[in-house]
């Protein structure tokens, strides 16, 4: 998938999975520019153990304001990041039909999938970095996420690196 073509919105964790590692810059190198919505951005900044540039400061990632009066009764236990990412995925899917979710939790993945979304989560895009040689080693920056205790299945990086780290 040659992702420079989609139209990318993120949710947050990608965001702050990719600077946990310090590949934050993988985003721009694959996507060219990426959306999120106001309610990622509030995420993002209301901060945690993981060190994230503010996104108004980073010339890539553009600000859309939320989408107001959601009624979709899938998406009314999501929080509002993973909500207002998959909103902004329909409304974009629906007037150019090139929208790329950035999302990691499962249940939003599967929303996501259901309203006919293409999605890519943080191991994807360390995959898509490793074949377009922007990472030496897939596995390592992986496993480096597990230890900034944020959780993929072992499983799934161990299938991923069979493929990709040859």
């Amino acid at each position: 998938m040659n992702s420079k073509k989609y139209n990318v919105i993120s949710n947050t964790t990608p965001i702050i999975a990719l600077a946990s590692i310090g590949k934050l810059e993988l985003i721009p190198k694959l996507f060219k520019e990426i959306s999120i919505a106001e309610a990622v951005r509030d995420e993002i900044k209301a901060g945690g153990r993981i060190k994230v540039p503010s996104p108004e400061k980073i010339e890539w990632i553009k600000i859309k304001q939320n989408v107001t009066g959601i009624k979709d009764k899938l998406l009314l236990d999501l929080d509002e990041g993973e909500k207002q990412t998959i909103v902004m995925g329909i409304e974009a899917d629906a007037s150019t039909g090139d929208c790329l979710l950035l999302i990691d939790e499962r249940k939003g993945r599967k929303i996501a999938l259901s309203k006919g979304l293409m999605i890519k989560g943080t191991l994807g895009i360390l995959a898509d970095a490793k074949r377009r040689g922007l990472i030496d080693d897939f596995k390592t920056n992986a496993l480096r996420l597990l230890e900034n205790n944020l959780y993929y299945d072992l499983r799934l990086i161990e299938a991923i690196s069979r493929e990709v780290d040859k």
